[in-house]
């Protein structure tokens, strides 16, 4: 399958007064079996990141190809007015989806010994959790330092959205550890590449979430008593006025 002009056509179709060039479109990374071929296209008006299951083999593709892109597609959606979130997305195909690039370095490929990032940075990611969930989405693939960028602003974006689930498909007793999966990867960016240190309440926060999650995950943690000991847990306290 030669996709290239098959993503071209889409394009324009999205974009029908603008001219997509063919050497503007390159392959950006090779997946797996069941991942996606990412496609960067980047002219003098558009940069966009474009995700296309259908090199994935046919039945791949036609069910978890598919399945991922809707996903993505209708968080990014949501989201659009949020700002750590790419500000235009659109779905090319049942298997493909296209939305602007965003400009930064991924966490993983920080160091802290080298290039620390500043506390302002992890209280602006915390707020942007917060807001997520505010709109109803989980994103649950945060503590996976790739799929959050240090934008070239300086800023905390989040990418990535294949394994996010609306808060109102999970059971109320389950909405606060989902949530935990996102709250807990803000304290464990902070934890590893702070200027300064996490403060004690989220440190323990962060510690016990992973406790939790490694008993729950790994040892099949009676899910009675898990929801128990997270529901007698307090919450860090949310961010003051002063500590925005």
């Amino acid at each position: 399958m030669i996709l290239e002009p098959k993503i071209l056509a889409e394009l324009a179709a999205q974009f029908p007064s603008h001219s997509f060039a063919p050497e503007s479109l390159r392959v950006q990374h090779r997946g797996r079996m069941a991942n996606a071929l990412v496609f960067r296209y980047r002219d003098e008006k558009y940069d966009l990141t474009i995700k296309d299951f259908r090199p994935c083999p046919w039945i791949v593709g036609q069910t978890f190809g598919r399945i991922c892109i809707r996903k993505e597609f209708r968080a990014m959606d949501a989201l659009q007015d949020l700002p750590c979130v790419t500000p235009m997305v659109r779905m090319l195909s049942p298997r493909t989806v296209a939305y602007s690039y965003i400009p930064g370095r991924p966490l993983n490929a920080f160091h802290k010994g080298t290039d620390p990032l500043p506390e302002a940075f992890f209280r602006r990611m915390e707020e942007m959790v917060a807001a997520m969930h505010a709109r109803g989405i989980v994103h649950l693939d945060l503590r996976n330092m790739g799929n959050i960028l240090c934008g070239d602003d300086g800023q905390p974006y989040f990418i990535d959205f294949q394994s996010s689930m609306r808060l109102k498909w999970i059971p109320r007793p389950l909405r606060w550890l989902v949530q935990g999966a996102d709250i807990s990867a803000v304290y464990k960016a902070w934890n590893r590449l702070g200027v300064t240190p996490l403060p004690p309440e989220k440190k323990e926060y962060l510690e016990e979430f992973n406790r939790i999650r490694k008993f729950w995950v790994l040892k099949g943690y009676p899910l009675s008593h898990l929801w128990a000991r997270l529901r007698n847990k307090p919450r860090p306290p949310r961010p003051s006025a002063e500590e925005n």
